[in-house]
């Protein structure tokens, strides 16, 4: 049997509290479900968001970009893990801002070596468009990795390395040795050209710094000294971009006066959390629907054409029992028709071509379908083809309705 989901309300419910930093286990407690239910949501929300920012954020016309990375460990601390592990322990967020917009348009989560770098600034650079002015860290790779990917012409970058002095406590005198006490106050902030003429007055990290803050602060797997750090990678990842996705489309940054991606032209207008749990639901019907065509494909049974339609061979048996076995699978039908002969069928309604086989309509999603399609199949049905459709009603022309399917049999019994 299906497990029931969340309304769209209650899931926009879930994920303004996760990303307010509220742990998951709390979350479950708040709003009466279960902990699955609330890694469903992560997991759904961050593939969700990480597909559409990928695909949305290209040819920005940035002019100054920083990049920066943030520390954070997933299941332990390397160094309490015996044997390096590829899934455990210190990882890396690697984060790219607009300085002007604040749109934090690539990141990247993995180990601060030089793979990892070099695939994070690949990204960077086929993401904006015109001379771009760059702001990074003293990290050494980075000097190669923007050279590779940006040239040597047509942008300008520079470093700066903030200096900070010995931890002081609150009266100003130094911390003891040994403790972890006292606060490190910046003394002063170095930056060097290092390709082109960057300008030096604006440039600065500062800005993906703050950024990191907000993750720090919201984000309850980077949160210190606490139990709400990943145990799993891809969790930690699709997390991660849940995060950026709402920073990005429905947070309004104050000194803006709206969200990084109405700042950067991405997108017209704020987005609620009702709109991203639309956007998720759009993805997973997408993306279900690929793995449906995918799995007949392996079958050999899939033959695409301009209605999406699954071609299968003919199979000799009646078709009087295609309702009831429909039924007993589980699928509501709506209407039915034996053909064109049938008292049922209307030319304007059912067309020429489906006019010529009998066929059933229900509603349902693409598992609907497949269940559908099996169940006909374990029990002979001669099934011709099964197609998905969208309708309009003709009072409102503007709204879609479906997806509905159709499946059609070879003769009728």
């Amino acid at each position: 049997m299906a497990y029931q989901r969340l309304s769209k309300e209650k899931q926009a419910l879930v994920i303004a509290a996760l990303c307010e930093g509220t742990p998951i286990r709390a979350v479950a407690r708040m709003f009466k479900v279960g902990k699955d239910t609330v890694h469903r949501v992560i997991c759904e929300t961050g593939e969700a968001f990480a597909d559409y920012m990928d695909a949305n954020f290209r040819d920005l016309p940035c002019l100054r970009i920083e990049m920066e990375e943030q520390w954070q460990y997933v299941g332990a601390h390397s160094g309490r893990i015996p044997k390096e592990e590829k899934e455990r322990g210190d990882f890396w967020l690697w984060a790219c801002i607009d300085a002007d917009t604040k749109l934090v348009f690539s990141h990247k989560v993995g180990k601060r070596d030089w793979i990892t770098g070099n695939t994070f600034v690949e990204d960077v650079k086929n993401r904006v468009s015109g001379p771009v002015q760059i702001a990074t860290d003293h990290l050494r790779a980075y000097p190669f990795h923007i050279r590779q990917h940006f040239g040597y012409e047509g942008y300008s970058y520079g470093t700066e390395t903030k200096i900070f002095g010995e931890p002081q406590l609150l009266d100003g005198t130094l911390a003891r040795l040994g403790r972890n006490e006292g606060v490190r106050k910046m003394q002063t902030a170095e930056r060097k050209a290092v390709v082109g003429s960057p300008d030096l007055e604006s440039l600065t990290t500062s800005h993906i710094e703050r950024a990191f803050l907000t993750v720090r602060q919201e984000l309850k797997r980077f949160q210190r000294k606490g139990l709400g750090y990943s145990k799993d990678l891809e969790m930690h990842k699709l997390a991660v971009a849940l995060h950026f996705g709402v920073y990005n489309f429905v947070r309004v940054h104050r000194t803006l006066g709206t969200t990084p991606a109405v700042a950067a032209g991405v997108e017209f207008e704020r987005w609620s959390l009702e709109r991203v749990v639309e956007m998720t639901a759009d993805y997973m019907r997408r993306n279900e629907d690929a793995k449906f065509e995918e799995a007949f494909a392996k079958l050999g049974m899939l033959r695409k054409s301009g209605k999406r339609s699954i071609y299968i061979d003919g199979l000799d048996s009646g078709i009087r029992r295609h309702v009831e076995i429909l039924r007993q699978a589980g699928i509501t039908t709506l209407t039915s028709c034996e053909g064109r002969k049938s008292p049922g069928y209307h030319p304007d309604r059912d067309g020429p071509h489906h006019g010529d086989w009998p066929y059933v309509i229900f509603n349902g999603c693409s598992a609907d379908a497949f269940i559908a399609l099996g169940a006909a199949l374990r029990q002979g049905l001669p099934v011709r083809s099964i197609e998905q459709s969208w309708f309009v009603y003709p009072e409102d022309k503007t709204v879609p309705v479906g997806p509905q399917w159709r499946i059609t049999f070879w003769e009728k019994g």
